[in-house]
C-alpha cells in the first residue's frame, strides 16, 4: 500500500513535534571570507538585525564575501525499513528575508545540494575559486534551484524554492532520508555583487526558516524491488549486478538490507522475490530468472569483473536450486 505524505525539517532550538513539521537542532553555518586564505565561521550562524541568520556574499563583499550551509539531519522524519520513502514527488526549502532594506538585497543565491560531509568548521570561503568561494570543498555539488532576490519586500518576506531533482539527486535524497542522514543544503550567491541574509533559528515554534519540506510516496518496499517501481525484475538485477560487492546503502542500490554492502543476502532476497509485482503495470515485464542473469553475464557495461561474474552466478544457481522452478 502507498500513500502521499508531506513532511518537513526545520532548524530549531527544540526537539518538540509541531504539527507536520519535524524539529531538530540547529546545524548551519555562515563561511565568511576574512580577506585572507583563511575564513571566520560563524556557527551556528551569524547575528543580523538582533536576529540569527545565514549570509550569501559575492566577493564584491570584500571581507564579508560568504556562503552558508544548511544540514538537515532527516532521521526525525521516521522512515523505516519496512515504511520507506520510495519516491519523491517534491522537496521545496523556505527561507525568510532579513534585510531591512530591500534595496540591500541583490542579484541571485543559488541553492546546492550536497554530498560532502565535511564538517563546517573545517570549510572557508576561497576568493580565488570565483565568486561563490566554494571551490571543490563541497563536492559533489547539484544546483536545485535559484533565488531571486530582487523579488524581496524587505524583512519577513518569504522565498520558497521548489528543488529541480535529476534521477541521481532523488535516489541520493531517498536514501538520506530513508536511512535519516543529513541533506546538506547550500547557499551560495551566483555572482560577485550578490548581497543576502535570511533568517535562521528561531527559539520557538512557529518554525518557518530555514525549512526544509519532503513530499513522498511512501509504503512498504518489496525486497528485492531496488528501483522503486513495486516490481522485481531484470532491473532490479542490473542494479544489484552492478552494485555487487560494493559498498552501498539503501534498496536504491540493492542493498537491501541495509548493511551497507551488496552481497548474497541481498540477491537472496531478489531471487525470493523475483517477478513479484509484474502485471501492476510497471516493471519490464516476466522472465525467468535464469535467463535474466545469463542476459546480464553478457551485457557489455557496465557490468563485474569476469571473476565477480563468475560468484555471483554460482550464488544465484545455488538460490535457483533451493526454490521451485521459475
Amino acid at each position: 500500500m502507498h500513500f502521499i505524505t508531506t513532511r518537513r525539517l526545520a532548524l530549531s532550538t527544540t526537539s518538540a513535534l509541531c504539527l507536520l513539521a519535524f524539529c531538530v537542532l540547529p546545524v548551519h553555518a555562515t563561511i565568511v571570507s576574512s580577506g585572507t586564505a583563511s575564513a571566520t565561521v560563524v556557527e551556528p550562524s551569524q547575528t543580523f538585525s538582533g536576529s540569527s541568520s545565514l549570509s550569501v556574499a559575492g566577493t564584491d563583499s570584500g571581507s564579508q564575501a560568504a556562503f552558508s550551509v544548511i544540514d538537515f539531519n532527516t532521521s526525525a522524519l521516521g522512515f523505516t525499513n519496512q515504511t520507506r520513502a520510495a519516491s519523491i514527488n517534491s522537496v521545496s526549502l523556505s527561507l525568510t528575508d532579513l534585510n531591512t532594506n530591500p534595496a540591500l538585497a541583490t542579484g541571485i543565491v543559488d541553492v546546492y545540494i550536497s554530498t560532502s560531509v565535511t564538517p563546517a568548521a573545517a570549510l572557508s570561503f576561497q576568493s580565488a575559486n570565483g565568486p561563490q568561494g566554494i571551490g571543490t570543498q563541497l563536492d559533489t555539488l547539484t544546483q536545485v534551484a535559484n533565488i531571486d532576490l530582487s523579488t524581496t519586500a524587505g524583512k519577513g518576506t518569504t522565498f520558497n524554492s521548489n528543488f529541480t531533482l535529476s534521477p541521481t539527486s532523488q535516489t541520493y535524497i531517498l536514501n538520506q532520508i530513508n536511512l535519516g542522514k543529513t541533506v546538506r543544503v547550500v547557499l551560495a550567491p551566483d555572482s560577485s555583487s550578490v548581497v543576502g541574509s535570511f533568517q535562521g533559528t528561531t527559539p520557538a515554534p512557529p518554525l518557518t526558516s530555514p525549512l526544509l519540506k519532503f513530499n513522498v510516496n511512501t509504503g512498504t518496499r518489496r525486497p528485492g524491488d531496488a528501483n522503486g517501481d513495486n516490481v522485481v525484475d531484470i532491473q532490479d538485477l542490473t542494479i544489484v549486478v552492478n552494485d555487487w560487492q560494493q559498498a552501498d546503502f539503501g534498496p536504491s542500490t540493492g542493498d537491501f538490507d541495509d548493511s551497507g554492502f551488496v552481497d548474497i543476502r541481498d540477491l537472496t532476497a531478489l531471487v525470493n522475490n523475483w517477478q513479484a509485482g509484474v502485471g501492476s503495470g510497471s516493471g519490464s515485464g516476466s522472465s525467468s530468472f535464469a535467463s535474466a542473469a545469463e542476459q546480464l553475464q553478457f551485457a557489455a557495461s557496465p557490468v563485474p569483473e569476469p571473476a565477480t561474474i563468475a560468484a555471483f552466478a554460482c550464488g544465484a544457481l545455488l538460490l535457483i536450486s533451493r526454490r521451485k522452478p521459475l
